[in-house]
């Protein structure tokens, strides 16, 4: 039986973490001129949870900037965040948007 050559997959996934990495800045700005009705649509996306004082767990897969981070957070302001995308550069802008909220958000590069 031969094993699997993963090489190339793991190749794919590398570019795929240096593509986002390098438009991190730029990366809301994009998104806010692509997505219609940008508020609107975040904001649907956390209303999926709901409304609560209790310190509920969310597992955010792809999390890119937070985007939806500040409607989740309305929704579920004790709410602990375990947030999880490839690149660093990502995570590094969630983490400097919601500084205030550091306690509650656990960032996973992978």
């Amino acid at each position: 039986m031969r094993g699997v050559d993963m090489t190339n997959d793991v190749s794919d996934v590398e570019k795929m973490a240096e593509f986002f990495d390098r438009r991190a800045a730029s990366y809301e700005e994009h998104m806010r001129r692509s997505v219609a009705e940008f508020d609107e649509f975040y904001r649907s996306v956390a209303e999926a949870i709901a409304r609560t004082k209790e310190p509920i767990a969310i597992l955010d897969l792809g999390c890119g900037t937070g985007l939806e981070l500040g409607f989740i957070f309305d929704r579920a302001p004790n709410c602990r965040i375990t947030a999880v995308d490839l690149p660093s550069e990502m995570l590094a802008k969630l983490s400097e948007k919601h500084a205030e909220k550091a306690g509650q958000i656990t960032l996973v590069q992978g």
